[in-house]
Order: C-alpha cells, then structure tokens, then sequence
C-alpha cells in the first residue's frame, strides 16, 4: 500500500511541495540539500533527482525482463529467478492477471444428444466445431459461455464445474433454452447427453479444411432420466 502511495508523489505540483517543505523539522539541512543556493550554478536537487530516476529505471528494467523469463519459459537462469523471489514479495513487479501465461494448448468441450440409437453433435455457434468451418469474427462481442468453456476443456478431467452441470440439464430437460447456443438443432427428449474433449490445431497450409484434432480426454455421459454422470 505504501508503494502504491509513494507513486503518487509525481502528481503533487511544486506548490504542494513546498507546503509540505515548510513543515518539516530542520528545513535548514533539508533546505542545502534540495533547494538551489544563490552562487551555487548546479543545484543539488538536479543531480539527485536524475541519479533517483537512472537506478530507478535500472532496477524496473531488470526485475521486469527476469520476471517476464521466469513467466515464459524463456530458459530463465538462477539470477532470473532469484530476483523474483526478491521482488515478488514487494508485489511492484507483476505478471498481468489472467494472460500472465497463454496455454498453447486447445482442448474443447463438443456437446452431443442420443435418441433413437445414434448421437447427434450439437455444433456451438463460437466454438470450432466442424473442422471446414472457418473461426468466427465475433469482437467486440465476448459469447461468455463460450469463453467459460475454453477454461473447462483445459480441466477436462475434473469435476464439471456448476454451469457446465446446468447446461446439461437444460440440454436433457428444456432444450430450447439452450437452442441459443448451439447451430445444430437440439433433441427435445434425448436419453443421453455427452460431452467430448477435442485437441484442436490448425491446419498447415496446403491441408483440407482449417483445422485437425485428436481425442484429448475420457468423454463424459449424463443419463438424463437419472442424472447421473458416467466416464
């Protein structure tokens, strides 16, 4: 908090300063240090303030570029990571929320009913889907569900997480209220739902179709006339 405080010691105009200067105990000794005297051509609070900024600016530099190889991988050394360790206590040098680190990996969740015998793949307006189907320009608009479901596939091997769970039960019991989401048409009474987990990669050029994907996780099945989930 301190630190944080400090910062805004940069907005205070010299007027500001100069209040709180007058208040201070022995503005004498205060007073040759950080005000010009008259004969004196280079004052002391010039040189000082540019020697403040320099290591300040060394110090934000380096801390920043071993902070930013630990959180990369960038074969970070010992010094790296001990200067991070020294640093991240003090919580001056951060990596940046939630894209301090950007997975390389893309696992998605493809949801799919059962009636009649067979599966029916329902296809999510903003997931890749298909592997022809081209990705969709969807900025500045952010589909949360879709955003939400990039992070289960990456926990594909955990417990579905409480919105997950309600879009099954909307696509066993009320369908129409999750047709929104989905391209495909829904069943109305399936005795099954089933959800996928798909490594998707794009395709190299001179390949068919804009991407290529392989089975990246156990699926899971709901029953939907008990509720219960199966692997």
């Amino acid at each position: 908090m301190w630190l944080a405080l400090a910062l805004h010691l940069f907005m205070l105009r010299d007027a500001d300063l100069l209040k709180l200067y007058a208040r201070l105990p022995g503005r004498a000794v205060w007073g040759r240090v950080l005000l010009p005297r008259e004969g004196v051509s280079a004052p002391a609070w010039p040189r000082l303030r540019a020697g403040l900024l320099v290591a300040f600016g060394v110090v934000y530099v380096t801390l920043s570029l071993a902070t930013a190889r630990v959180e990369l991988g960038a074969g970070a050394g010992r010094w790296a990571a001990a200067l991070q360790r020294y640093a991240e206590p003090w919580h001056v040098f951060n990596a940046y929320h939630l894209f301090a680190q950007i997975t390389r990996v893309r696992i998605e969740p493809e949801f799919a009913g059962f009636a009649a015998g067979a599966w029916r793949t329902y296809d999510m307006r903003y997931k890749p889907g298909p592997l022809d189907r081209a990705p969709p320009i969807v900025a500045p608009h952010q589909p949360r569900l879709d955003f939400m479901l990039w992070f289960y596939g990456l926990r594909a091997r955990r417990a579905p997480p409480g919105y997950v769970r309600r879009l099954l039960t909307q696509l066993c019991e009320q369908p129409a209220r999750a047709q929104g989401f989905f391209v495909t048409p829904l069943l109305d009474r399936p005795s099954h739902v089933r959800v996928q987990f798909w490594r998707y990669r794009f395709t190299r050029p001179g390949e068919a179709g804009w991407w290529r994907r392989e089975a990246a996780a156990p699926e899971l099945v709901v029953a939907c006339s008990k509720g219960q989930v199966e692997r």
